[in-house]
């Protein structure tokens, strides 16, 4: 359990005072190492005819904090996944419309640790969100990300680890996760130094390296049966949505212009 506050000493007093009379102690379990150090690679497709969703998730290799390959693959897994226009928001999400939420993550504990992507999408889309998700992980891990991807996921990075920090209830939060995951109390304080001195070069290596699809293992669950039929494409409708907004709007600014006839 752990405990923040403006003032320690009257807190810990506390602690004593409400807890003073408990005899536990640890419980001696820990978790074992995984057998293998990176996931068994391959497809596992899963069915369920009362699946409301298609379901995906992957685990493919990571590097565990505070490894020193690890602010290299942060970066490249945030240009993955992880924010507003990350490579897999931008083509499942918007390009395709398949999914509203998609999402790429290190995770790390006492057994492992290995890069996950999840996303949920209408039933009987799980084999095109696998198509997808695959895709955009060969083609990351190919050519790497561009510059403005690696700033962008960089200065992503160097802020949340700010925010993480912001208040009481987030600090005590982010301590009980590094002792989970055993790290230093003050590893998240030195990381924004970690990730500053990252090269370009660095993130694209990582990402050839750990981002190939060939070393992921790729599972969905969804319905039995052939996936609905298509409906109309989402980025075309945007971009026509977008054409005709920006049409009235020169239109109006026309009309209001000196000199411009009705």
């Amino acid at each position: 359990m752990l405990m923040t506050g403006e003032e320690p000493d009257r807190v810990l007093d506390r602690v004593h005072a409400e807890l003073g009379a408990w005899t536990g102690g640890p419980s001696g379990l820990s978790l074992p190492p995984f057998p293998r150090s990176a996931p068994a690679p391959g497809r596992l497709a899963l069915h369920d005819p009362a699946a409301e969703q298609a379901l995906l998730l992957t685990a493919g290799p990571a590097v565990p904090a505070p490894g020193p390959g690890h602010p290299a693959l942060h970066l490249a897994q945030l240009v993955l996944g992880g924010h507003a226009s990350s490579r897999l928001t931008r083509r499942l999400r918007e390009r395709h419309g398949l999914a509203y939420a998609v999402d790429a993550r290190i995770r790390q504990n006492r057994a492992g640790c290995w890069l996950e992507i999840d996303c949920a999408g209408a039933p009987g889309t799980a084999d095109r969100l696998a198509e997808e998700v695959t895709a955009c992980l060969a083609e990351l891990a190919a050519t790497g990300p561009t510059p403005e991807e690696t700033r962008r996921a960089r200065r992503y990075a160097a802020g949340f680890t700010r925010f993480a920090l912001a208040t009481r209830a987030e600090e005590a939060s982010a301590l009980a996760g590094f002792a989970a995951a055993g790290l230093d109390p003050h590893w998240l304080t030195e990381y924004p130094h970690a990730l500053a001195e990252v090269t370009h070069r660095q993130v694209a290596e990582a990402a050839a390296r750990f981002l190939d699809p060939e070393r992921a293992l790729v599972a969905t669950l969804d319905r039995p049966g052939p996936a609905p039929a298509a409906t109309t494409d989402v980025t075309a409708a945007a971009d026509q949505d977008t054409k005709e907004a920006t049409e009235a709007a020169e239109a109006h600014e026309a009309a209001k212009a000196p000199g411009a006839r009705p």
